[in-house]
C-alpha cells in the first residue's frame, strides 16, 4: 500500500486530490487496525490537500474532519475529537442543511460523544486541609495517608 502511495505521488504530484483520496483510504485502513499513530499523519495530509484543492468549506473536508475526530476519539483525546466533530457538523449544516440525513446522523453521534465526554471530564475534587479525612491521601501529594503525613499529631 505504501508503494502505491509513492507511485501515486510521483504520478500525480504531492498535492493532487487523487493522492489525498489514496492517503485517506490508507489512513482508514490503518485506523481500522488500531494503528492510530500511523493513520493520523495520513489523515492530516489528506485534509491539507483537500482544503487546498476544494477550499475550506467543501463537503469532502467535513468527511476528513469527521474521520480525524473518530481517530481522536479512539485514542481518548476527547476534547480534540469533539472539536473536529463540531467543525464537520457545522460544514454539513451549511452545505446540506439541518435536516439532511448525514447532518442528522452526525448530530446524533456528536450528542453521544458529548455525553461520554462530560462523564469523563469530572472535575477533580479539591481537598482543603481542614476537611481531609484521616484515611484520605494527603493533599501535599506525598502519596501517604493524611494521618501518616501532615495529619499526624505533633
Amino acid at each position: 500500500m505504501r508503494r502505491t502511495l509513492e507511485i501515486d505521488e510521483a504520478s500525480y504530484g504531492p498535492s493532487h486530490p487523487d493522492l489525498a483520496l489514496r492517503l485517506y483510504n490508507f489512513a482508514g485502513f490503518l485506523h481500522t487496525r488500531n494503528r492510530f499513530a500511523e493513520a493520523e499523519p495520513l489523515y492530516r495530509r489528506a485534509l491539507a490537500i483537500d482544503e487546498a484543492s476544494y477550499g475550506p468549506d467543501h463537503p469532502r473536508i467535513a468527511d476528513d474532519l469527521w474521520n480525524l475526530g473518530e481517530l481522536h476519539l479512539a485514542t481518548n483525546r476527547l476534547a480534540e475529537a469533539e472539536s473536529f466533530f463540531r467543525r464537520a457538523l457545522a460544514m454539513d449544516e451549511a452545505n446540506h442543511g439541518p435536516d439532511h440525513a448525514e447532518t442528522l446522523a452526525r448530530k446524533r453521534d456528536l450528542l453521544v460523544l458529548t455525553k461520554v465526554n462530560n462523564l469523563t471530564r469530572k472535575p477533580k475534587s479539591v481537598i482543603t486541609p481542614g476537611k481531609v479525612g484521616r484515611n484520605q491521601p494527603c493533599p501535599c501529594g506525598s502519596g501517604k495517608k493524611y494521618k501518616h503525613c501532615h495529619g499526624s499529631p505533633g
